[in-house]
């Protein structure tokens, strides 16, 4: 298993259990821990970052993804990750 594996499978199965369906469902409540110089304070990953190369060889484009999402940061929620 690699590490966007790893990432997924725990962004899947990460939930806090808040209903009884919640907590029958099986799944762990994982909680982040934060250690020193963590860069999403201690908050679980949303996204991955772009490429660093992307701001250097797409420019344009680069400017404009970040712009629609907010920035290019960890914990910037995807169009599929909506609040509950």
């Amino acid at each position: 298993m690699d590490e966007y594996e790893a990432w997924a499978n725990w962004r899947r199965t990460s939930t806090t259990a808040n209903t009884d369906a919640e907590k029958r469902s099986g799944y762990p409540a994982l909680n982040p821990t934060n250690y020193k110089a963590n860069i999403t304070n201690g908050t679980i990953p949303r996204r991955l970052q772009y490429p660093t190369s992307q701001s250097f060889s797409n420019l344009t484009n680069y400017k404009a993804a970040v712009a629609r999402i907010g920035s290019d940061g960890q914990t910037e929620r995807m169009w599929w990750d909506t609040p509950n």
